[in-house]
């Protein structure tokens, strides 16, 4: 009976090990991996991808948009601008047809003649009072008795040159000297008038103004009592004044203490617009600035020099954040163009130390051209759609107010597509050893994915 016993006891412990065994390789089991184990792992970022649009951000790419017709001024109307096609024009004249005669009433005025003395024929008919004005084109000529100050003196960024004081934006004062010794003269009144115009620019060191024509421009004279007054490439020119004083400089017929206003207007030709921009036009593309203003590019002979942190390309100035000025005397067409393609991105703008800026597309970027018939082929870019408004009449001038003239935006949506992955099929060679599966990103028609 012991034995018997002993064999049962010897054989439940042996099941018990073989259960234990089972259970061991049970759990082993459920642990285990089924049907794969992993390979490696791959992942990537879509950028605007939500759980409810795998899609992503739609993307865009740049599209053209068209202005009005722009022509030059040729004859007839009808000849398309290109590229080439100068902002400015050319110098306007005004000319007294009958010579305007000193104080003593018989010698004809100089340049050399002073504008106040005691001597009849060396000084102009009717003299300037103290206080005296003279307005060109927004600017104030100012009339002061007694002698200029030195350069130490004058105000910081004002600079003297002989009897005048110039703020370098072209406000000046004259300073006429005294009865007993006269300074002023005929020729430091139309100098006046000049750097007012843009005719003539001055170059401010050290309280010294150095005055000389801006952009290879004519300067104002007389003659034998003739004067000849001159705009700018860049901008018509008005003098007003009390018409005694605008007489004595030959620039009137009309007489008396009240104003009287003396202009002389550009010429347009088959080598500019025949639409020109007015200065201090703007227009604002994308939230960046384009001005035109009428004055020598920097940098330029007898210009003032590039300001720190901008560069210089043609006739744009540019501040390199897509701000720029085109300068309205010697810029053209392609300036334009080249300054709304900074504002836009379509072209990056590359500052060297001297100033020297490089305009270049942006990569797979085309800049803004114009067509044979005159039209702008404006570029989107990709950055945003172009929304372009203006002050002043760039946008009318530029072909870019409608064709009525009268619309006060130009836009132009760029070229969206759906999202960066819409499309796209991602192939799984095998699931748990079974056939290949292809997953193809969509709207969520047609077996395409779009959410999780």
């Amino acid at each position: 009976g012991v034995q018997v016993l002993q064999a049962a006891n010897t054989g439940i412990t042996s099941l018990q090990k073989l259960i234990d065994s089972a259970k061991s390789i049970a759990n082993q089991a459920l642990q285990t991996t089924v049907g794969y184990s992993t390979k490696s792992n791959v992942s990537t970022t879509i950028s605007g991808a939500t759980a409810a649009d795998l899609r992503g951000t739609t993307s865009y790419a740049s599209n053209t948009a068209l202005s009005s017709v722009l022509y030059s001024g040729a004859a007839g109307g009808t000849t398309a601008a290109t590229g080439t096609t100068t902002l400015g024009a050319t110098q306007g004249t005004f000319s007294n047809t009958v010579a305007v005669n000193a104080a003593d009433g018989t010698t004809a005025v100089t340049g050399t003649m002073t504008l106040i003395g005691t001597t009849a024929a060396t000084k102009i008919g009717t003299a300037p009072a103290d206080g005296d004005t003279l307005t060109v084109n927004g600017k104030t000529i100012t009339f002061r008795a007694g002698s200029a100050p030195l350069a130490a003196a004058v105000p910081t960024g004002s600079g003297v040159s002989g009897n005048l004081v110039t703020d370098g934006s072209g406000n000046t004062t004259v300073y006429l000297g005294t009865a007993g010794t006269p300074a002023a003269t005929v020729n430091d009144v139309l100098t006046a008038i000049d750097l007012a115009s843009g005719v003539q620019t001055s170059t401010i060191t050290n309280g010294a103004a150095t005055i000389g024509a801006a952009s290879a421009a004519t300067p104002s004279s007389i003659a034998a009592g003739i004067v000849t007054l001159k705009s700018s490439a860049g901008a018509d020119v008005s003098v007003t004044g009390k018409a005694d004083l605008l007489k004595a400089f030959g620039l009137t017929t009309a007489t008396g203490g009240g104003n009287a206003t003396a202009t002389a207007t550009r010429t347009t030709s088959s080598t500019s617009l025949g639409a020109l921009i007015t200065d201090g036009s703007t227009l604002n593309v994308n939230g960046k600035v384009i001005t035109f203003k009428n004055a020598p590019v920097p940098g330029s002979a007898n210009a003032p020099a590039i300001p720190t942190g901008f560069g210089v390309s043609g006739n744009v100035l540019t501040d390199g954040n897509g701000n720029s000025t085109v300068y309205l005397q010697t810029g053209n067409v392609s300036d334009v163009l080249n300054a709304i393609d900074l504002a836009t991105g379509v072209q990056t703008a590359t500052i060297a130390a001297n100033g020297t800026a490089t305009f270049a597309a942006a990569s797979g970027q085309i800049a803004s051209s114009i067509n044979a018939s005159g039209q702008l082929k404006l570029s989107t870019g990709i950055n945003a759609d172009l929304s372009i408004t203006g002050t002043g009449n760039a946008l009318n001038a530029l072909g870019l107010a409608g064709n009525t003239g009268t619309a006060s935006a130009f836009s132009a949506a760029r070229t969206s597509g759906i999202g960066g992955i819409s499309g796209k099929t991602l192939t799984f060679t095998s699931f748990n050893g079974g056939t290949a599966v292809d997953v193809t990103f969509g709207d969520g028609t047609n077996g395409t994915v779009k959410t999780l």
